[in-house]
């Protein structure tokens, strides 16, 4: 599953934007799945499941799911869990299924409809894609903030709620990491200044347990 929602558009000048490094994972995965023969699909979402490719092993598949990938753009708000819990009522088959999203929703929520595909049989891993600016909020002078999904602004000096916010980002991911360990759901922050190979290699091992 790929997020595509507004916020999933943001990209620092020095990394690629999350979106543009959420879809080169997902051809890369769906690329490794299909040398191994198994059978890959694509659901692409924001606040609704805006494409959705049934997965398939048949020749010619991989390539309609790359021209799918190549055609997503970003676009609405944010709404993980809905989708999350729509596509694991219409799985009926046991598997894997890999998120991929920046997670800028409720916790609770996003975590609750991951559990969902557990309860159903499925394998599950995470895929937390997040900007180095997001991370280590390196501004320093008084900045304008755009929100991409609703282009709300806002104007901070970075100085005054630098604290603040590292504290919020790092509970975020903290949560994260630590419900979704518990629950048996593999987790992997990736920054986007980091290479696809840490990801491919989470994915393997997790596949490699799975067998």
């Amino acid at each position: 599953m790929l997020d595509v929602s507004g916020s999933m558009g943001y990209g620092s000048h020095h990394a690629l934007s999350k979106f543009e490094y959420g879809a080169c994972l997902a051809a890369s995965l769906a690329y490794l799945m299909n040398r191994q023969r198994d059978a890959v699909g694509l659901t692409a979402f924001d606040e609704e499941i805006v494409a959705m490719l049934p997965a398939s092993s048949r020749p010619g598949h991989l390539r309609s799911l790359l021209v799918t990938l190549d055609r997503l753009e970003t676009a609405h708000e944010t709404n993980v869990s809905k989708p999350l819990h729509q596509l694991a009522d219409s799985l009926t088959k046991r598997g894997m299924v890999v998120l991929i999203s920046d997670l800028l929703d409720d916790p609770e929520q996003v975590i609750r409809g991951l559990k969902h595909f557990q309860f159903r049989g499925i394998d599950v891993i995470v895929f937390h894609i997040l900007d180095p600016d997001e991370i280590d909020f390196p501004f320093e002078v008084a900045t304008r903030f755009e929100d991409l999904e609703t282009a709300e602004e806002v104007m901070a000096v970075p100085g005054a709620v630098r604290a603040d916010y590292l504290k919020a980002i790092g509970g975020l991911i903290d949560r994260y990491r630590r419900e979704l360990g518990a629950s048996g759901i593999d987790y992997q922050l990736l920054n986007t200044n980091h290479p696809l190979e840490l990801a491919l290699l989470s994915y393997l091992s997790t596949r490699a347990r799975a067998l």
